[in-house]
């Protein structure tokens, strides 16, 4: 099962596969047939809903749970045959015209919810917001340290209960194939309780569309709002691993989405229109010359808006019939937004002969694995993707570019680097989010001295209310739409016909569900979870609390560093280990490819080369930890606080692998200096 959805292969295979594997045995226990691999799954008509609806006029037409009462014979028809061929709609906008009836899929969250809440020990994950070891207790580190979480953490309110959860909302299109125009619309649920870790894996699936048009949201996400606002009246009722019987309820705490799915959604303005900005009452204007760009100028004053002017203009809009006053996610918004088109704007400033010598640098890095993408040549950037442009910003840019541009174009670019990384760390403290604004604010204006009216885009007005996103749900890994783009990519890898694309979706994500719920399951060997873990590395599927895990020969070792308190009568040397689930490896056993993972940032050494991974004994017990080559710092560099020049020393270290924080990257080598940084968090990956 594993293989099917790892390599999409043909249900047929799979099953002359169990076929055999049953004619081996005395009692045949694999299923033969589609049906019966569906009853496995778990996947029944019960738990999805067809929508039907007009592809000419979008009017809905009835579901295959119940039909409207004007459609109820085309429903039957549709129902029956299975097939969106009929060309009658019956709406009064194109009725008696040939139409094609299409459908969306809405799949049920209770029975996702009991599926995930049945996983061992899975309410021991739930309590990761209580159980969490913060670095700094005042600093932001994930979203429960959002003042509006907080506001609902409140006694009294609704996440006061331990037992009660929340969801963030993503919705996006993203294309089916090269060759085709239609669009995929999922909509996604991250339950925001569980570990950083784990809400990428127990991802929700409430409804997937796929069409040429894009989706009226009134008609598609109305379906997935009613049962959440089941969820938040009503809840659902479990067992917890010790047969305690509980309730939860949940409640839609936020919509992580871009600008183009934000208006629709809102049934506000797109952002190139009159008030278009959903924060703030800026109108932007518009040139002669370009009238579908709308630009915000640096000195405008920013009125926010309130949640009760909003929603008086809502009642006033639909009381009128007409706009009122036009009625943040950063992966769309910053790197694919500003961080883009301030790259193309200087890449006109530098001479095309120098960008071989730019390539020439970038090709000498070494990321570590925790940055899947390597760095590709600079002439290649209008195909990066948005974790490209953010390695740009935080990692390459400033090194690769340093002597080949102005050194007000650097600082600038600087501003925006400096303040991105603050936001995107770990652990944000309040000072530095308060310096970060200021860092945005100057990068605002002097952007537009630079690059003119012209170029103050939506995106670049965007970044003066960044800060109070991260006020208000915490750092920036936390809520970008990374995770639901890597979903995206997933499950539009199981289209492989054009024919009911959103039913190909469902079937393979009930069975990606199904391996990763069933790794949990004790029932599977412990080699079959690995070879799972190997098939999907980001699932993760081995929970236990291990933060140190050895991988490699092990051999004797000795080291003279190594404290007097630690016995080293049976001290075992590895080639690399996973610690915290993030992989470390030695130096001198970094294969020759194109990643390292051999730098880290420690709590006291703070930079290091990783010399050794051991394990030894203190007080009877097992300890682990590495031997590190110490990387003294010279200075920061390059207008930044986290962009360090860096030079080897002779001092070895012993590191207990709890003291380990991230992994470093380093940029460029000059003799035996290197520029580093320091990874700013841990959870956040391709």
């Amino acid at each position: 099962m594993g293989r099917l959805a790892k390599y999409n292969l043909p249900y047929e295979c799979i099953l002359s596969e169990f076929k055999w594997m049953n004619s081996t045995t005395a009692i045949p226990q694999l299923p033969n047939s589609k049906e019966q691999l569906w009853k496995l799954l778990s996947r029944n008509d019960l738990n999805y809903v067809r929508h039907y609806y007009c592809v000419r006029c979008s009017s809905p037409l009835g579901s295959n749970e119940k039909a409207t009462k004007n459609d109820s014979e085309l429903h039957k028809k549709l129902k029956r045959s299975k097939t969106t061929d009929y060309k009658k709609c019956t709406s009064e906008t194109c009725r008696g015209l040939d139409s094609k009836v299409s459908y969306f899929i809405q799949l049920k969250l209770y029975p996702q919810l009991h599926q995930l809440l049945s996983i061992p020990n899975i309410s021991k994950s739930i309590l990761y917001r209580h159980t969490r070891r913060k670095i700094n207790e005042n600093a932001l580190e994930d979203i429960y340290d959002g003042c509006e979480y907080q506001k609902l953490c409140s006694s009294g309110e609704f996440l006061s209960n331990p037992n009660n959860m929340s969801f963030t909302l993503n919705t996006d299109g993203c294309s089916v194939s090269n060759s085709s125009k239609a669009s995929a619309w999922p909509v996604y649920l991250e339950i925001n309780e569980l570990p950083p870790h784990a809400r990428k894996r127990h991802m929700l699936l409430a409804g997937i569309y796929c069409d040429f048009d894009k989706p009226v949201m009134n008609n598609f996400l109305v379906k997935c709002m009613s049962e959440l606002n089941d969820l938040y009246r009503k809840g659902i009722q479990w067992l917890k691993s010790d047969g305690t019987k509980v309730e939860s309820k949940f409640v839609l705490l936020m919509c992580s989405v871009d600008s183009i799915a934000r208006p629709p959604i809102l049934r506000m303005t797109q952002f190139n229109g009159d008030f278009g900005c959903t924060y703030c009452y800026s109108r932007g204007s518009t040139s002669d010359n370009n009238q579908l760009v709308r630009y915000y100028p640096a000195s405008e004053q920013i009125r926010l808006r309130t949640d009760k002017e909003l929603r008086l203009g809502m009642l006033k809009a639909f009381k009128d019939n007409k706009k009122v006053n036009g009625v943040k996610e950063c992966m769309h918004s910053v790197y694919l937004g500003v961080v883009r088109q301030h790259i193309l704007l200087l890449l006109d400033l530098v001479d095309s002969k120098f960008f071989n010598h730019i390539n020439g640098r970038t090709a000498a890095i070494k990321p570590p694995t925790r940055i899947s993408r390597l760095p590709r040549p600079i002439g290649e950037i209008k195909n990066f993707k948005a974790s490209e442009f953010r390695n740009w910003l935080l990692y390459y840019f400033l090194v690769c570019f340093d002597g080949l541009l102005e050194s007000k174009y650097m600082k600038h670019f600087a501003l925006l680097s400096q303040a991105i990384y603050y936001l995107n760390q770990a652990s944000i403290t309040l000072e530095e989010l308060h310096n970060a604004e200021i860092l945005l604010d100057q990068y605002v204006e002097q952007f537009e001295e630079l690059f003119g009216i012209e170029n103050m885009t939506f995106n670049v007005h965007l970044l003066k209310h960044l800060p109070q996103t991260i006020r208000n749900w915490g750092p920036m890994w936390a809520h970008n739409a990374f995770t639901f783009e890597s979903w995206n990519h997933r499950i539009m890898e199981c289209i492989i016909s054009p024919k009911d694309r959103v039913l190909q979706v469902v079937n393979r994500f009930c069975i990606m569900k199904f391996i990763c719920n069933m790794s949990h399951e004790d029932s599977v060997s412990f080699d079959t979870k690995l070879y799972l873990n190997s098939l999907f590395p980001s699932f993760h599927f081995d929970d236990n609390d291990r933060s140190f895990i050895a991988k490699g020969n092990s051999t004797d070792s000795v080291h003279s560093c190594i404290p007097p308190q630690y016995s080293t009568a049976n001290c075992t040397s590895y080639d690399d280990a996973r610690i915290n689930n993030i992989h470390y490896r030695r130096i001198d056993k970094n294969p020759d490819t194109q990643f390292c993972n051999s730098y880290v940032y420690c709590k006291n050494v703070r930079f290091g080369c990783i010399e050794d991974i051991i394990e030894l004994e203190k007080d009877g017990e097992r300890i682990n930890g590495l031997i590190v080559r110490k990387l003294k710092v010279k200075k920061n560099v390059l207008n930044t606080t986290y962009i360090n020049f860096v030079e080897s020393t002779s001092e070895l270290i012993f590191v207990p692998s709890n003291e380990v924080v991230a992994p470093c990257i380093v940029i460029r080598e000059i003799d035996d200096c290197k520029y580093i940084v320091k990874l700013p968090n841990t959870w956040e990956s391709d």
